[in-house]
C-alpha cells in the first residue's frame, strides 16, 4: 500500500476522477471505509485535517503490471493539477 495527501483537496473528487480513468483508490481508513472523515490513524499520527481528508491509498498487488504506477502518476498529477485549477483556495 502506499498513501499520498493532496492538502486541501477533496479525497473523494480524487478518487471520483481517478475512477473515471480505470484507477481505482481507497480514501480515510480501510476499516471506516463507509464513514466518510478523517482517517483515525493519520489523526493518531499527528496529521491535521487539512492534510489527512485529502488522502488517498493505492494498493498493488499480482495483476498489477510494471508501468502501472508510471501510468498512475500521470494520471494523478494530470487530475490533481485539473482539481485545483477549479479550486478557489488554489486559484
Amino acid at each position: 500500500h502506499v498513501g499520498v495527501a493532496f492538502p486541501g483537496l477533496d479525497a473523494e473528487m480524487l478518487a471520483l476522477a481517478l475512477d473515471i480513468r480505470g484507477i481505482s483508490v481507497g480514501i480515510g481508513s480501510a476499516c471506516t471505509v463507509y464513514a466518510r472523515k478523517a482517517s483515525h490513524v493519520l489523526k493518531a499520527m499527528g496529521i491535521g485535517l487539512h492534510h489527512a481528508m485529502g488522502a488517498i491509498r493505492f494498493s498493488f498487488g499480482r495483476d498489477s503490471k510494471p508501468d502501472d504506477p508510471q501510468i498512475i502518476a500521470n494520471a494523478v498529477v494530470e487530475e490533481v493539477t485539473r482539481l485545483r485549477s477549479m479550486s478557489p483556495t488554489h486559484a
